[in-house]
């Protein structure tokens, strides 16, 4: 019997708490993982104990027999064995819980939440339950009277806020298991080591929330970009709302999103209105375009890696319905993302930006470990009112919030719900592949239809790709102004050319060879491009990645900047 099987049977058939396996032996530690799996499932499980057994975690697979409370009940026992510094003495009841302080870090749930449970014994035992938390802000924006939420489970001291990480695998079957177990198997083997992994994508809808509270969306998700993505980082943005530069052709914007997906990127971020089986339209005056619907699952086909999916809207996370939702379909899909975070009810402008801001910065900043440690501790940072702590970001949203929001606005408790709004659908122990450095050094300066040579230093060997790209605060583009909607075909074409200045890709590109630490190239600098400039580097080795820039000041030729000159003297003696 393998170490994994074992595991698993003594899972099945201990009912009081028993030692666990570890890598390191037979019987171990204290568990840092609990597994809630129902019993039909567990060998489908058995690759993903073997993974995360490998990486040295200490798994304890418990029942998911009875009520929740009595789930839960398990979840504490665990817990309590791992208390460090408490022993057996040790209360999840009693004092405040601190990440850290006890063995246990990560909770997995393995099943659906299928509300048929509650008169179907067949469809019970290959369920678990979600808590329904009663909605106190969220009401106000239109929710319904409870919040479907795995915060619940995990936490250990009552106090609201979630102690460890955890995450739910939405399946219904044995075999929708195996489908996610292979893909998280998969990602976490993968040795392409390509450009998606430097890719975030980003898709702006409406909220629906009215003109003033939508025009912040946009404005949210360009600030997330500008201010929580490092500049080495590749970033594009697709809105829907065709007033903005960054709308693609209405008549492509469907294919446009599945692109954006399909060709692989680290994150494919949301933020807008949902529904529970598809993202908000982009509407113009004359019909719609879809952006995603459930029914796109089955055929995607990500490229290089899956990516995580962030939606940052309503309902697309309702896990707890007997009607999948989005969120579900995208996870057991083969070719979809590997995880998805999501709403599981109204989510409102302020805190889902909030939160989703926070969730960027536990990995662009803090390169939390585990997507699962990544949500929990954006979570806890969300609700902390330590005033001196708080972000720049952090204040600017809360005027902007306090400004725009419906009379008696509790920012405050509005941060808290989303606590139980947002869900991880996937796996908490996901891990989190952050790129190596590459430094680059090259002049500060340079004239346009020149070369300039790069060189630079990395740890990672490979293949070098060293490229020039407009510097994100774009302050010399000049986006179109749309106040009338045009629907020629040349009018609709035009979107599509603006759809990608706006993204603006590298005006050049050079390949190179990174070895023994260092890299060096030559990149020629188009004629009649002046301006700020990013020189980025991304290298693809065969066991890692390393990506790095540096600004670029692009001044227009001597002989330009002579004629220049002598005008601006011309006009000068003029005025005068």
């Amino acid at each position: 019997m393998s170490a994994a099987m074992l595991l698993l049977w003594l899972g099945v058939t201990a009912q009081a708490p028993v030692q666990s396996l570890s890598a390191t032996g037979l019987f171990a530690a204290a568990p840092d993982t609990v597994v809630v799996c129902p019993a039909e499932f567990r060998q489908a499980l058995e690759p993903w104990v073997t993974l995360r057994t490998a990486e040295r975690h200490v798994v304890r697979v418990v029942s998911n027999d009875r009520t929740p409370e009595d789930i839960r009940a398990r979840i504490r026992a665990v817990a309590s064995e791992g208390a460090e510094g408490r022993g057996s003495s040790f209360s999840v009841s009693s004092p405040k819980m601190v990440p850290g302080t006890f063995a246990l870090h990560y909770v997995l749930l393995v099943a659906a939440a299928d509300p048929r449970a509650a008169i179907d014994p067949a469809i019970r035992r290959r369920s678990i339950p979600a808590h329904l938390e009663p909605a106190v802000v969220d009401i106000r924006w239109g929710s319904e009277p409870t919040i479907a939420s795995d915060n619940w489970y995990a936490d250990l001291d009552d106090d609201g806020v979630p102690d460890v990480a955890i995450g739910r695998l939405t399946v219904r079957s044995a075999a929708e298991l195996q489908t996610v177990v292979r893909k998280i198997v998969a990602y976490e083997r993968s040795t392409d080591f390509h450009r998606w992994r430097s890719r975030i994508n980003f898709v702006a809808g409406t909220g629906g929330f009215g003109p003033l509270v939508d025009s912040v969306l946009e404005a949210g998700a360009r600030q997330l970009i500008a201010g929580g993505i490092p500049a080495q980082y590749q970033t594009t943005l697709t809105a829907a709302d065709w007033h903005s530069p960054y709308c693609p052709d209405p008549r492509q914007f469907h294919a446009t999103t599945l692109a954006r997906l399909n060709e692989g990127c680290w994150f494919w971020v949301y933020l807008g209105h949902a529904r529970r089986t598809a993202l908000d339209e982009l509407r113009v005056p004359n019909g719609r375009a879809q952006i995603l619907d459930r029914a796109d699952a089955a055929g995607l086909h990500c490229a290089g890696g899956p990516p995580i999916g962030l939606l940052l809207a309503c309902y697309a996370g309702a896990f707890d319905g007997q009607e999948r939702c989005l969120a579900d379909e995208l996870l057991r899909a083969d070719g979809g993302p590997v995880a998805i975070v999501a709403g599981s009810r109204v989510t409102m402008p302020y805190g889902m930006t909030m939160l989703g801001s926070e969730l960027l910065d536990e990995c662009f900043e803090r390169h939390a470990p585990t997507l699962g440690d990544a949500l929990l501790h954006a979570k806890r940072r969300s609700v902390d009112a330590d005033g001196p702590a708080l972000s720049a970001r952090r204040l600017a949203f809360d005027a902007v919030a306090s400004a725009v929001g419906p009379p008696g606005t509790d920012l405050a408790a509005e941060r808290r719900e989303h606590l139980l709004l947002f869900n991880l659908i996937g796996d908490p122990l996901l891990r989190l592949h952050y790129p190596r450095d590459a430094t680059l050094t090259l002049a500060a300066t340079a004239m346009a239809g020149d070369r300039l040579a790069v060189t630079g230093r990395t740890a990672v060997d490979g293949d070098c790709t060293i490229e020039l790209v407009p510097a994100p605060d774009r302050s010399l583009w000049q986006p179109p102004i749309r106040r009338q909607y045009d629907p020629s075909p040349q009018a609709l074409a035009s979107y599509q050319t603006a759809y990608l200045a706006a993204n603006a890709g590298p005006v050049a590109s050079v390949g190179s060879r990174a070895a023994d630490g260092r890299f060096a190239a030559e990149i020629p600098i188009p004629a009649g491009k002046t301006g700020t400039y990013l020189v980025r580097a991304f290298i693809a080795g065969r066991e890692d990645f390393a990506i790095g820039s540096a600004n670029l000041e692009v001044q227009p030729p001597k002989s330009e900047r002579s004629a220049d000159s002598a005008q601006a003297d011309r006009a000068e003696a003029i005025r005068r």
